[in-house]
């Protein structure tokens, strides 16, 4: 598994608790976090399932066309740039 897929289940089975606990309580606030949560993890947890077909893909056919392959492999550059601008916020000091 990859490790999105992981922290996505971990963060969708946290969300999933603390709106339980937030019914339980009765506190909306918590419940609406916990959708929150739940929410995100699911987010992750898909990314990280699009992210691992879409790397089985490029592997995989040999009998598909390279313009296919150009369009998966641009696919694939755009989500790892969004990924290092989200991880990697540059300073004044210091650059990434």
């Amino acid at each position: 598994m990859d490790k999105d897929r992981i922290a996505g289940s971990a963060k969708d089975f946290a969300g999933e608790v603390e709106d339980t606990v937030g019914d339980i309580v009765g506190d909306a606030k918590t419940r609406a976090a916990g959708r929150v949560r739940e929410a995100t993890g699911a987010m992750q947890d898909l990314y990280g399932h699009t992210s691992r077909m879409l790397r089985a893909a490029l592997r995989t056919p040999p009998s598909a066309t390279p313009k296919t392959r150009m369009r998966i492999a641009a696919i694939l550059s755009v989500t790892a740039r969004k990924r290092f601008r989200r991880r990697c916020r540059p300073t004044r000091s210091v650059r990434c």
